[in-house]
């Protein structure tokens, strides 16, 4: 407590905390609150405590309502202190004042009318008598809640309808907030700044005197602002303040109106009437003192000072980079304190500050501009005198208009000449592309015309295709029906015996077989042509199923694949129905998946009504179908590329035909697959109903015959066959053919039989060791390829000879086979004398490789007699991998040169670097033959490729591949394969 009379301080009480004091405010009944970090201390006007409260956040300012309750501005917001009880807590906000609530509170107050203004942050806030919050003014506000600045630390209301506004970097403010009191045209907020004459734009408090002047405490000492003319003067230390730096919320006014404004070197206390007599200092003039401009043409700094002061102008040339104006203010007090703003009008709006006088100016933009200059004394007066010179940036030449003008001129100039030329060229070019496009206008039109006959030679093509395939088809029928005709009267003789007869049924199921595909063949002719009509009648669609279901039924017994019918709709149904169509596609469907799938597979027929349609399903448990070839199985002639599905077989024309059918019963057909796991088959017809007393009378299933889904014979049990004879192991997946294969191999033969090439695989590796294989190419599951490659892959296997059958006469795939380890091949129809000469022949080589003692065998191996000469039970050779290798080494060096008649087992052992001796021994290890035997066997083989390929003469062949006497040549190639030369 300071008593103001003799200057005595005392403490109050003593309190020991981290901050110090904050606000401080008059109390009603006498004493007064102080705010401090975290607590109010209510206190006497003699000094002692009477309560203090526990706030928990600093009280920046304070405000004892008419209620005795006290409001308090802190870093978030006001709270309210209820005096009675000491609760604190938030002031209650409008959801439009939201902002209040996280605002930095520096000063509460009321002005003249009771009203209530909380400055802030976030701008000022006012309100009502009640206390509620009514309006926000901020930079944000709109017409007049519009200030110019958001941080307000302090008011004063002059009682004429203005509020004077001390804001934290916007200056002085003078706010009108009533509309009533805005002039005609006028804004309700008026700012003072720096440029106005305040010596800084940051002031804390605004405090009034009895003589029209405002006192601002600010961040460079105290202003006095006179209201009315708005000149200021700046105190500063040498007027004996403390310091020029002063505090937010620092500052009072007693009612004597004694100022006091709290500073970073103690407070400064004072009554402004004790500063009325001060004289103001008159206004200090601003001089030249020194110029200096760079001189781009002597390429240094020039002093130019007598020439700027003569002609108030600053002239620089593109070279001239830069110029230093140096000013003093005739001001000689504290002059270290004098400040200077200058600004080049044209070029910025705005005032920049400096404390030094040389002011440095380069690389200013071309043009001419106004360069204004004042200064600021120690004790903060502006000059009223101001330098004004004018600075006058010289263009270069090519940015002069003359310049601009000429090259403009040039670049139309340039610019026409060279339309003229590209004008030129382009003609040029135009005529060359007319005569372009008129060259590649006639080559269109003669393509166009080859298209145009190509096109119709294509067509002509199809129709003779077309025209080929139903001829011929038509021939085929009458030599089948000469076939078929006797076979089925022949078979009604009841002497046959049962392998004759057996014989005679495997004649007349595939020559049914072969005329079904020479009618598809026909009715897809008949399709195109538009000769086959659609001839439907009353059936009932059950009883006209069933007949057909207990063939396939039978078929798939037979075949150990479980078949199902599954009939959904009513049983009485009665529909138009053209039978022998409907039929085909039904029977296509069944036939395709009854014979892809395995043995313990499941095959089921699903009919069912679909609204308006006849809907018919076949569903398989089968491989499935390769998503490659699941969009094209219904195109005509399509076979599948992908090579592990490539021997399944077909012709491509059943599918194809059920279509066509579909198509003319205006339905449709679709499939769907998972690879690997089976397939289903749709056919989906529009259904009309029909009265059943019309429907046509079924015939009885057995007056029916289909040939092609009849069972064959079932094989026989090879341990019925003597164990003495040699063993053969059959893989063939048509029932009909591996009959046939059995009935030609029986009587020499014990026999095993294999529907496809995994069932055989499965056999071997369950440990049957056949003496020979004999199997198909083309087989479902696995074909013979895949199956040879698995089996020469095995060390233990790899040693049986293997004869190959296959339907197709490519020499590719002869060749295929035999690159892959195959003994021998077979094309159908093969003859069964050619086939017993191609296994005897095998047989002798493999069990003369099983001979372990067996040294000198004769050349001619074909017509030796052995059998006599080895064990009963040989053992099995197991051929290495290096063996396989070695062998192919001298595969490909035999080849080499079986052109040479003289050509023998010394030249292949020179070749080899083998002797004669290490030669044959190794030969006949790994193939039983003499190495003369294995030379003669490769000019046979190497002959019969080129007998085959059909591109030589037999003479040609014997002479190609080292054989000078032809008859020879003949003898020996029917012992080896069974036929004469002359027939391959």
């Amino acid at each position: 407590m300071i008593n103001r009379k003799t200057g005595s301080v005392r403490d109050v009480f003593s309190f020991s905390a981290k901050f110090g004091f904050y606000a401080i405010s008059p109390l009603r009944a006498g004493g007064f609150v102080v705010g401090h970090d975290n607590r109010l201390f209510f206190i006497h006007d003699d000094g002692n405590l009477i309560r203090d409260l526990h706030t928990e956040f600093p009280s920046w300012s304070l405000l004892q309502r008419p209620d005795g309750s006290f409001w308090i501005g802190s870093a978030t917001g006001i709270k309210v202190l209820d005096a009675q009880t000491g609760v604190i807590q938030p002031l209650h906000l409008p959801p439009a004042f939201r902002d209040l609530a996280e605002a930095a509170v520096m000063h509460i107050g009321a002005d003249r009318a009771g009203r209530v203004w909380v400055c802030s942050n976030r701008g000022l806030f006012r309100a009502n008598a009640s206390g509620v919050i009514e309006a926000q003014y901020s930079t944000s506000g709109k017409g007049r809640f519009y200030l110019p600045h958001n941080t307000i630390h302090h008011f004063y209301d002059d009682g004429k309808s203005h509020l004077w506004l001390a804001s934290g970097g916007g200056g002085l403010i003078r706010l009108a907030p009533d509309p009533a009191d805005h002039k005609e045209g006028g804004v309700p907020a008026r700012q003072w700044t720096l440029n106005d004459g305040l010596s800084h734009d940051v002031v804390y408090a605004v405090y009034p005197d009895h003589k029209g002047n405002l006192w601002l405490s600010s961040d460079k000492g105290i202003m006095r602002f006179n209201q009315e003319t708005g000149k200021v003067k700046t105190y500063l230390e040498r007027s004996g303040i403390t310091h020029h730096e002063f505090n937010r919320i620092a500052h009072f006014q007693d009612k004597q109106g004694q100022l006091y404004f709290g500073g970073l070197n103690g407070v400064t206390a004072f009554h402004p009437d004790n500063l009325q007599n001060n004289q103001d200092s008159p206004d200090p003039l601003l001089a030249i003192v020194a110029f200096e401009q760079f001189d781009g043409k002597q390429g240094k700094a020039v002093d130019g000072t007598a020439r700027l002061i003569a002609s108030n102008t600053i002239r620089l040339q593109p070279s001239d980079h830069f110029f230093n104006l140096e000013v003093a203010l005739l001001s000689f007090e504290d002059v270290a304190q004098n400040r200077f703003a200058f600004r080049l009008e044209g070029l910025e709006e705005k005032w920049s500050y400096t404390d030094n006088p040389v002011l440095r100016f380069g690389r200013l933009p071309f043009g001419q501009y106004r360069l204004v200059v004042k200064g600021q004394d120690a004790l903060g007066h502006w000059s009223e005198h101001q330098l004004r010179l004018t600075v006058e940036v010289v263009k270069p030449f090519y940015l002069q208009s003359w310049f601009l003008l000429l090259v403009f001129s040039l670049l139309i100039a340039g610019t026409a000449g060279y339309i003229k030329i590209h004008t030129w060229q382009l003609r040029q070019r135009q005529r060359e592309l007319e005569q372009l496009v008129a060259e590649r206008t006639r080559k269109i039109s003669e393509d166009k015309q080859t298209i145009e006959k190509q096109t119709e030679e294509l067509r002509q093509l199809e129709k003779l295709k077309s025209r080929f395939f139903a001829n011929v088809s038509h021939e085929l029928r009458t030599p089948l029906t000469l076939m078929l005709g006797p076979v089925n009267n022949l078979l009604k003789r009841p002497d046959w015996k049962d392998k004759d007869r057996q014989m005679l049924a495997l004649i007349q199921r595939n020559g049914a077989q072969l005329l079904k595909l020479v009618n598809e063949i026909l009715d897809l002719s008949k399709l195109e042509t538009g000769r086959i009509e659609l001839n439907q009648k009353p059936v009932l669609l059950l009883d006209f199923l069933k007949p057909m279901v207990a063939q396939f039924s039978s078929f798939g017994d037979s075949e150990r694949v479980h078949f199902q019918f599954d009939y959904r709709a009513n049983k009485q149904l009665c529909i138009l129905l053209d039978k022998d169509k409907f039929e085909k596609i039904v029977h296509n469907f069944l036939a395709n998946a009854l014979k892809f799938t395995p043995e313990g597979g499941k095959v089921a027929l699903i009919v069912e009504e679909a609204g308006d349609a006849l809907l018919v399903k076949v569903a398989d448990t089968g491989p499935g179908i390769h998503p490659d070839d699941l969009p094209h199985i219904f195109d005509r002639f399509y076979q599948s590329k992908l090579p592990d599905v490539s021997g399944q077989g077909g012709t491509g024309i059943g599918l194809s035909l059920c279509k066509e059918l579909a198509v003319l019963m205006d339905g449709s057909v679709w499939a769907e697959s998972e690879y690997g796991f089976g397939s289903k088959f749709y056919l989906r017809m529009p259904m009309e109903k029909a009265d059943p007393a019309n429907a046509q009378p079924i015939p009885d299933a057995s007056q029916t015959s289909e040939p092609d889904a009849t069972p064959a014979a079932e094989d026989k049990d090879p341990t019925a066959v003597g164990h003495d004879k040699a063993h053969v192991l059959i893989m063939e997946d048509n029932a009909d053919l591996r009959r046939l294969l059995q009935s030609y191999l029986e009587e020499k033969y014990r026999i095993s039989t294999a529907t496809n090439g995994r069932e055989g695989l499965a056999a071997l590796a369950a440990g049957l060791r056949p003496d020979i294989i004999l199997s198909d190419v083309m087989m479902p599951v696995m074909d013979g390829i895949q199956m040879i490659e698995r089996i020469k892959e095995q060390d233990a296997l790899r040693h049986i000879p293997i004869i190959m059958l296959t339907a197709r006469t490519d020499i590719k795939v002869k060749m295929k086979v035999l690159r892959l380890g195959v003994d021998d091949y077979l094309i159908k129809p093969f003859d069964e004398d050619e086939l017993l000469a191609r296994m005897d022949n095998l047989l002798r080589f493999s069990k003369a490789r099983s001979l372990a003692d067996f040294e000198d065998e004769p050349t001619d191996l074909y017509h030796a007699e052995i059998e006599d000469r080895q064990p009963d039970n040989p053992p099995g050779v197991v051929l290495s991998t290096d063996d396989t290798d070695w062998l192919q080494t001298v595969e490909e060096t035999t080849y080499e040169h079986l052109l040479h008649f003289n050509f023998n087992a010394e030249l292949l052992a020179s070749r080899l670097n083998l002797s004669t001796r290490q030669l044959q021994r190794r030969i006949r290890h790994c193939t039983g033959l003499s190495t003369n035997q294995y030379i003669q066997e490769a000019r046979l083989q190497q002959a019969r490729e080129l007998l085959e390929g059909g591109t030589v003469l037999v003479k040609q062949a014997a002479a190609q591949v080292g054989f000078k006497d032809v008859k020879y040549f003949t003898g020996l190639y029917k012992t080896r394969f069974g036929k004469l030369p002359s027939d391959s």
